[in-house]
């Protein structure tokens, strides 16, 4: 018989806390104690221990594809998180000369980044060129990828609180046992005696179960709704990266009713010349940045940016960046972007 003292109840919880229980169902009843190691290794309730580790590791888990992404973008040659910001503050500026000083600095930041980008692409040779370098979309795959690590991370959550819980597939709500965070449990205790060991059983009563119940409960629900909506997500991002249609559409409706100088409004009815600058010079990467200054600075902003964007791109030959570009030793894919500059250069002359 088990001592029922206060300070042995109080040993045998936090004994039995510490140590493996065992369940039975309904069905079942107590073995002997020769019996007891086949039910010890079938009906083992040990993962409760372990919940709040499991948690912490989830949470993680949910920050690695962002934290990837930020900091993989920081390596590129602007910062998009930068931008981002500034554009945000010139949300806030009423005054016209601190507006137009700040957001004609802005526009030369983003500029000088996208010169850069077509500068360096022209410059390596065919055996270090991505495909992603003619479309000016680096930043743009890290993205997609990061979108896509979010839809794995869903995935893999609900497999493994499946795995971690020992079931694969979760029921409904209706159908919800408690076999798998057993209220009641039993735990054997072995009590050293004069000359003999006694083993007793002790029925525990694991409160904890009730709460991590209705966590996984929670989680598994929770994290099936953010599957659906990573998921949806991904394949609409998808979609407006990589459609030209998607891309075209969105900078055209930037540049509706924006403020231009004359000589550059006219080439705004050239639909070659506004490809030339939504494929070329913005490329992905410029019009992904534009659809975040978008999400965070407002429709205003934006318009403000791309309109600047295509006077710099109207005017690029006035640089001595792009006036030097044939001075660089060209390869075969190279030709590509020398007519285009040409094509440019003669536009702006019409």
């Amino acid at each position: 018989m088990f001592v029922t003292g206060n300070s042995w109840t109080d040993y045998g919880q936090y004994y039995c806390f510490t140590q493996n229980t065992y369940r039975l169902t309904n069905n079942q009843t107590l073995p002997n104690a020769s019996n007891r190691a086949e039910l010890h290794l079938n009906a083992n309730v040990n993962y409760y221990q372990w919940v709040p580790f499991f948690l912490t590791i989830q949470a993680l888990c949910f920050y690695i594809p962002g934290w990837l992404w930020m900091m993989l973008q920081h390596g590129s040659i602007f910062d998009m998180e930068a931008i981002v910001r500034e554009a945000i503050c010139l949300k806030t500026i009423f005054k016209f000369e601190g507006r137009v000083t700040r957001l004609t600095n802005l526009v030369n930041y983003i500029a000088s980044g996208l010169k850069m980008k077509m500068n360096t692409d022209m410059c390596k040779t065919k055996w270090c060129k991505h495909p992603l370098d003619e479309k000016n979309g680096i930043s743009t795959a890290l993205y997609l990828i990061s979108k896509l690590l979010n839809v794995i991370n869903n995935i893999m959550q609900l497999y493994i609180i499946g795995r971690f819980i020992g079931f694969s597939n979760f029921p409904l709500a209706k159908q919800f046992t408690s076999s798998y965070f057993p209220l009641i449990t039993f735990c054997d205790i072995e009590r050293q005696t004069l000359g003999k060991v006694e083993i007793n059983t002790l029925q525990c009563v694991l409160m904890l179960n009730f709460i991590n119940e209705k966590i996984f409960f929670m989680l598994w629900y929770w994290i099936s709704l953010l599957f659906v909506l990573s998921l949806t997500d991904f394949i609409i991002t998808l979609v407006q990266c990589l459609r030209p249609q998607c891309r075209e559409a969105l900078i055209k409706f930037y540049l509706q009713g924006g403020e231009f100088d004359d000589k550059y409004f006219f080439l705004l009815r050239d639909e070659r010349y506004l490809h030339i600058y939504i494929m070329e010079f913005l490329g992905l990467d410029g019009v992904l940045l534009l659809r975040f200054i978008n999400n965070h600075a407002g429709v205003k902003v934006t318009q403000d940016i791309t309109v600047g964007l295509w006077h710099c791109f109207c005017g690029f030959q006035e640089f001595p960046h792009f006036r030097n570009f044939h001075e660089f030793p060209h390869t075969s894919k190279d030709l590509k972007f020398l007519k285009f500059l040409d094509y440019t250069q003669h536009r702006l002359k019409i």
